[in-house]
């Protein structure tokens, strides 16, 4: 069996000085050293607990079923690991000197040896070894505890042995010590130094030590009834150890051998493949099975090979051989210069060449046997032939197959049809006398057809360019996970499990049934696959273009791959380990710079946003094959891939409860069942808080009523201000045009009681018409008032004094304007509403007071500003005078709406004697252009 031996070192990062080694039922390494404890999987190493131990400096290391960690001390004492907890001991029964051996044996008890003594840890406390258990040692030197459960102590003379449940030790030699114990056979030479540092026997037998030349491996090839001297190897002295001292050896529970040595550690793997140790150099070779789970070698540039247990050289077999097979009776087949060839025994029948053929340049491309025993014969650069009755004939007597050219593959399949594989992806399968063509029209695109295989109704055909195989009369490519797609296969071959193998020029591949079947279900699906290279003891790429097939299955079930350099073997039933036994581990949670184990329920702190998770799957052999994959509920719908990275990383995280999922595989494996979680949560800030949404809603929606109140009143507002301006509109015209018409009409009526004295009517008319221009002048004011915004201010006594002038013109009775306060300045709004306003109370009073006399009183107050108008006419109705109004009469309304737009307001009420008093009071802080200080 080969090894792969890797050497980590301080270089790599690894520990130095290594002592001790173990491994815990998770599947870490644990290793021990001079500087502190190390755990190891497959590719981290990562210092453990190095500030809790009592001491640096480690001598032992024992792992207990249950995930225990017991740890010895060069400087004495004993620490246990469990859960995370380191808990020290020393004293208290335990022997003091250095603890260079821990075991526990089958009855429970936990066993350590130090230099002084042995001591027993039962019952949560430790005991010294009485007299009664026949252990007579002063100064032990070794401990071993056997595959059996029996327990071995020795010093420099003897040994003592303590089977399993026995409560009494037996003295012995050390010579039982090291066949018995360490399982050393008497037929290798005892090691230059005592014990099991020096001495381990691993799980196939083999015998490793290490003394002062170096390392050796012992292994015995048959330990049968005849049983054969072991073959002792020695390490390659172009890969040397890591240090010049080996202080333990250890085996895994994958199979693993290591090595703690002074300048770190080694680890010794079997590899999958196996190489073919030829004593000469073997180039493109040729092979056939045997009937025993042998095999028969050639090869161009040296003699044959038989393949057995053992590698034999076949003399018989000629130089230059360029292709071999096996027919169904047995019987191998070889094409070599002289011709077509049989291996018979140790002797070999020439059968020549076909006529006209000479030997110089021949090369035989390939070759295939029917079952009828006839043998069918591609020929580099000269076509192809079928031997049959002792005669040749060209293409077999088939016109239908191709002239001009030779096939590259031929394969019999076992339904009695031959398969004939050309380049430009042509394709031809022959049956009797039916000849079927496929090429690229059928889907083939591999390119130069270098192998065929044909098992039940499945046939699959490789090349250059990649792997196709038939499926309902069309050839489909096959295509791999991570965008492989199989190129330059030169060996196909499908197992009875339905696993089907690829050899090319990249490695070698297993693609299993299961993935088979899900193909067979979806075409388009990408194989997940096992891929095998020179890590695995791969010597090289496979042989290209012939001899072909470069991959055969041998009678025992195991595959022999040809390469460019050799022949190596692999046994599928026993590869290593699966996906099943993966156990993925998250390590850490890495939080604002914190890091947290991933047991429990850990909360992150307030603005938490990001996350680092460490994770892994403890392999020690071959980690580089590992795959992994995660998803972050709450955050991830689907399986993030992660290939072979170690670390996930996470942003913008909002506040709540995660839960991480991880799982594992082996490249082209299917995902392992087993799955690590790790639930955490990261608290909120206050704005990230469920009450903080509601108060943040609460508040939108009184926005939103806000907003939609406002503008409810904005449209009130806007339908206000457009009743306002028609209700204003409506009192201009009532108190401008109507008015003035009115009061024209009356001039008129009363010119014309005068027509007894033309010279009075001459004057009302005279009046009348400077009435109607100034009706037509105040009609033009309003317009440009409207078109303006306003009509700009003016001098309201002067104005009221003018209106009581021009109204008064045609009538009899007396008025005057009174004037108190300190006259200010009006905004010009106020003084048009009201001037609006007396107009309408002079108007009514020559109107419909019949009055003789009235007074206008404006008084500039220091809170209001007043116009009070007093009549000595007929007075007005208590319904007027308590706020109504007549019917169809809109003076008095239009009066009262004026005031309302300055907060003012109108009132009337009967004079003191008779006639009638019309009262206008507005707030001087709207009506006043500037607030003056005055009475």
């Amino acid at each position: 069996m080969a090894l792969h031996h890797t050497s980590f070192t301080g270089r790599d990062g690894a520990p130095v000085g290594v002592t001790s080694f173990a491994q815990t039922s998770d599947g870490f390494l644990w290793v021990g050293t001079h500087y502190g404890l190390y755990q190891f999987d497959g590719v981290r190493f990562q210092i453990r607990a190095d500030d809790q131990l009592q001491s640096s400096h480690i001598h032992s290391l024992w792992a207990d079923r249950n995930g225990d960690l017991w740890i010895g001390f060069s400087v004495g004492g004993v620490s246990v690991l469990r859960n995370g907890q380191i808990t020290n001991y020393s004293g208290n029964g335990l022997p003091p000197g250095t603890a260079f051996g821990i075991a526990r044996t089958p009855d429970g008890v936990l066993w350590v040896v130090t230099t002084l003594g042995v001591g027993q840890f039962t019952h949560s406390a430790w005991h010294s070894i009485n007299p009664t258990w026949g252990l007579a040692i002063a100064h032990p030197q070794e401990m071993h505890l056997a595959s059996d459960g029996t327990l071995w102590i020795a010093d420099g003379q003897h040994a003592f042995r303590l089977p399993p449940n026995a409560k009494h030790f037996e003295t012995l030699d050390l010579s039982a010590y090291a066949q018995q114990g360490l399982g050393s056979p008497a037929s290798i030479p005892s090691p230059d130094t005592l014990g099991v540092s020096a001495t381990v026997a691993d799980s196939s037998g083999a015998v490793w030590q290490a003394n002062k030349t170096g390392l050796i491996r012992y292994r015995w090839p048959n330990r049968g009834p005849h049983a054969t001297p072991p073959v002792a190897e020695t390490l390659n002295p172009q890969t040397p150890l890591s240090g010049v001292f080996v202080y333990d050896m250890f085996e895994d529970s994958e199979g693993n051998f290591w090595l703690g040595t002074n300048g770190g550690l080694d680890r010794f793997r079997a590899t999958r493949l196996n190489v073919v140790p030829f004593d000469g150099a073997i180039f493109q070779p040729a092979f056939a099975p045997g009937d025993h789970g042998d095999i028969w070698v050639a090869s161009t540039r040296d003699t044959g090979y038989h393949v057995t247990d053992v590698v034999a050289k076949v003399p018989a077999i000629p130089l230059l051989t360029s292709m071999m097979t096996r027919d169904r009776k047995g019987t191998i087949w070889l094409s070599a210069p002289p011709g077509l060839m049989q291996v018979q025994g140790d002797q070999i029948r020439n059968f020549g060449l076909p006529s006209g053929l000479k030997t110089v340049g021949f090369s035989g491309q390939a070759l295939a046997t029917e079952g009828d025993g006839s043998i069918w014969f591609s020929i580099a650069g000269h076509g192809l032939y079928r031997y049959k009755d002792e005669s040749w004939t060209a293409n077999g007597g088939l016109k239908q197959l191709p002239s001009d050219q030779n096939p590259l593959s031929l394969l019999a399949a076992y339904d009695g049809s031959m398969w004939l594989g050309y380049s430009k992806n042509r394709l031809f399968q022959v049956s009797g006398d039916k000849v079927t063509h496929f090429d690229t029209s059928n889907g083939i695109a591999v390119g130069a057809i270098q192998v065929i295989e044909a098992h039940d109704d499945q046939v699959w055909v490789g090349g250059e360019r990649g792997v196709d195989y038939l499926k309902g009369g069309v050839f489909t490519p096959l295509k791999g996970a991570h965008g492989e797609t199989f190129k330059d296969i030169s060996g196909i071959v499908e197992t009875a499990d339905g696993d089907v193998w690829l050899n090319g020029a990249f490695g070698l591949y297993r693609i299993t049934a299961v993935e088979l079947k899900r193909l067979n279900k979806e075409p388009a699906y990408s194989v997940t696959f096992d891929h095998f290279t020179m890590l695995d003891g791969l010597d090289g790429p496979a042989v290209q273009i012939r001899p072909t097939p470069t991959l055969i299955r041998g009678s025992d079930g195991r595959l022999w791959a040809a390469t460019e350099n050799g022949v190596v073997w692999i046994d599928p039933r026993l590869l290593g380990l699966s996906n099943a036994e993966l156990r993925p581990v998250i390590q850490t949670l890495n939080a604002s710079g914190v890091a947290y184990t991933a047991s429990g329920h850990p909360e992150f702190p307030k603005g938490t946003n990001g996350l680092r998770v460490d994770y892994t799957a403890p392999l020690l052999g071959e980690p580089e094959r590992l795959r992994f994959r995660y998803r972050l509920v709450g955050l991830d719908p689907t399986w993030q891939d992660a290939d072979a990275r170690r670390q996930a990383y996470f942003t913008n995280l909002a506040p709540g409860t995660y839960t991480f999922e991880l799982q594992a595989k082996l490249e082209g494996g299917m995902w392992s069942s087993n799955q690590a979680e790790a639930i955490f949560s990261i608290a909120p800030n206050f704005y990230q808080t469920w009450w903080f949404d509601a108060l943040v809603v609460a508040a939108l929606l009184v926005f939103v009523w806000l907003w939609h109140h406002l503008r409810i009143r904005r449209l009130e507002a806007r339908m206000r201000i457009r009743r306002n301006e028609r209700e204003r509109v409506a009192r201009d015209l009532h108190d401008t045009l109507l008015q003035s018409v009115q009061g024209l009409i009356l001039q008129v009526h009363v010119a014309s009681d005068y027509d007894a004295n033309p010279q009075v009517r001459q004057q009302v008319l005279a009046a009348a018409v400077q009435s109607a221009q100034s009706v037509l002048k105040e009609g033009r004011d309003k317009v440009m008032e409207l078109r303006n915004e306003g009509s700009g201010a003016f001098d309201l006594a002067e104005s009221i004094r003018q209106l009581i002038l021009n109204s008064s013109q045609g009538y009899t009775g007396s008025a005057k304007l009174v004037i108190t306060g300190n006259p200010t300045t009006l905004n010009h709004k106020a003084e048009d509403e009201i001037f609006s306003i007396v107009r309408e109370m002079i108007t009514n009073v020559w109107k419909h007071a019949e009055a003789s006399s009235f007074d206008v009183v404006l008084r500039y107050g220091w809170i209001f500003f007043t116009v009070r108008v007093i009549d000595n006419g007929l007075g007005i109705p208590d319904s007027i005078s308590k706020g109504g109004a007549p019917s169809g009469r809109w003076g008095i309304l239009g009066m009262k709406e004026r005031a309302r737009q300055f907060g003012g307001s109108v009132s009337l009420r009967p004079g003191d004697k008779r006639g009638t008093e019309v009262t206008l009071r507005m707030p001087s802080s709207r009506v006043y252009q500037h607030r003056w200080t005055g009475l």
